[in-house]
């Protein structure tokens, strides 16, 4: 019975936590570190073979972009004097003066605020007029979008080739499609979607003090860093410094927010629904491996001699950067943090699922972005965005991981060349579940999964979770003979 409740506990975290949202981290750097890694911008290091076949044209007019206001990065209105995403922000500026030059086009932007995007956006498209041309938001503001006709199909981008590496091809944009439809697409414009994605913050002096003789970059570039080999490091690091009432003194394996265990989930690969081979959607409830991966995470994260378990962000980020863990999963935008709190850190992929696999896969919150276009958009615009879209995706590849690796390492920290090379083997291996952008109605499950997911993936506190376990137990007890139980 008590495994059966931590499985439910984990699945409601699990399946709340798609629609949840990362919280900003407020302090950033003021910008006057010197920055010690020399990296180029301009694009030289890029594979020049995946470049875009497009028609030369110019467009001659204003391009009118939707986006969210407060998004981490602004990533069509860049302030060139924004501290902690200054080197960001000013090849972002170079960026579109580029597009802006070659398209002779300037930028106009319209705002809104998540909560307030669907109705001020469905006021827009009710007008009938063709008033925006294309827009960057979060996922799942997109696909509210879509469920009301909001959105055309990005298929119709024709000039958009989803298949360039300045795309996120099958990766992405493929678990986004349904019945051959997609109404966003994830490409280099998206900054967000990969400042958000999660990688795991380690403390490098601590690693130190306790393994000398081992290389964790070793571990990583050899396909041994796992999970399994994450937790036998993070069990040998703690320490009680004897005072039952308070955690001042000490030490701990890992240090993470209430929800911040998904990552680690998703970063091994294990999807809460995929797609088959037949490119249909599958509800991997019943998959094993996926209970038992969730049962070992549950396992550690509530074991009070591995993980320091905190309910929000700031404080893990305050006694990750004291020295009080060795290990901290977060997303990239952290590090502002850490550069001005803590003196050394490196970066690691999510652990694989099982030694030898092929890839170490990243999740991402929904402070990250993707692309969509009104379904207002007349066919002659559309041809142009088709094509301006196509180009600026692969300029913002040009740009995008130099600067990210300036803006990440840059400082007094992290400056090793393998912290480098995670953030590439990062960046190129973003995923999400098809459950993140697709509702359980769309994806056509039987009524015992839809009401599952239906109701944990409201927005709620971990304080919560007890009484939702209480709404859900009759769709998984149903689960439980149907698919475990047998």
């Amino acid at each position: 019975m008590k495994r059966i409740i931590v499985i439910l506990l984990a699945i409601v975290t699990l399946l709340s936590t798609l629609v949840s949202c990362g919280k900003d981290n407020s302090d950033t750097p003021d910008g006057s570190e010197t920055t010690e890694i020399n990296v180029s911008t301009d694009g030289t290091d890029a594979d020049e073979e995946d470049v875009p076949e497009i028609p030369q044209i110019t467009i001659d007019r204003a391009i009118n972009i939707y986006r969210r206001e407060e998004a981490r990065i602004e990533e069509w209105e860049p302030e060139r004097d924004v501290s902690g995403y200054l080197v960001m922000n000013d090849a972002l500026f170079e960026r579109n003066v580029t597009l802006a030059d070659k398209y002779n086009v300037t930028f106009n932007h319209m705002t809104s605020l998540k909560q307030n995007a669907l109705t001020e956006f469905g006021n827009i498209v009710n007008s009938g007029e063709d008033s925006i041309d294309f827009i960057s938001f979060d996922a799942d503001t997109l696909y509210s979008f879509a469920r009301r006709g909001f959105l055309k199909d990005v298929n119709d981008l024709t000039y958009c080739d989803f298949d360039k590496d300045y795309w996120y091809g099958s990766n992405l944009n493929d678990l986004a499609e349904k019945d051959g439809t997609s109404y966003l697409a994830f490409g280099y414009t998206n900054l967000n979607f990969q400042w958000c994605s999660y990688v795991v913050y380690y403390n490098t002096a601590l690693f130190e003090q306790h393994y000398k003789t081992d290389d964790p970059y070793q571990l990583v570039f050899d396909k041994k860093w796992t999970l399994e080999k994450m937790l036998e490091y993070a069990k040998g690091v703690y320490a009680d410094g004897g005072d039952d009432t308070t955690f001042d003194d000490d030490t701990f394996g890992i240090i993470q927010p209430g929800g911040g265990w998904y990552s680690t989930f998703f970063g091994s690969g294990l999807q809460v629904v995929s797609k088959d081979a037949n490119g249909d959607f599958v509800c991997n409830l019943k998959n094993e491996t996926l209970l038992d991966r969730l049962q070992d995470i549950l396992d550690y994260t509530f074991d009070p001699t591995i993980t320091l378990y905190f309910t929000g962000p700031e404080l893990v980020n305050q006694n990750f950067a004291n020295g009080k863990g060795l290990f901290y999963t977060e997303s990239f935008s952290a590090a502002n943090y850490f550069q001005e709190n803590m003196e050394s850190y490196g970066i690691l992929p999510s652990p694989l699922l099982n030694e030898g696999d092929e890839y170490y896969t990243h999740t991402h919150y929904t402070w990250s972005s993707a692309t969509g276009v009104p379904v207002t958009l007349s066919d002659d615009k559309l041809e142009q965005i088709s094509i301006f879209l196509e180009d600026a995706n692969y300029h913002s590849k040009k740009i995008q991981l130099p600067v990210m690796i300036e803006t990440v390492l840059k400082g007094r920290v992290a400056q090793d060349w393998e912290s480098v090379e995670i953030i590439d083997i990062v960046t190129s291996n973003i995923h999400i579940d098809a459950a993140f952008v697709h509702t359980p109605e769309q994806l056509s499950f039987d009524v015992a999964y839809r009401e599952l997911i239906a109701k944990a993936n409201r927005r709620i506190p971990v304080t919560e979770l007890v009484s939702v376990m209480t709404t859900v137990k009759e769709a998984y007890d149903n689960y439980l003979s149907e698919n475990v139980n047998k």
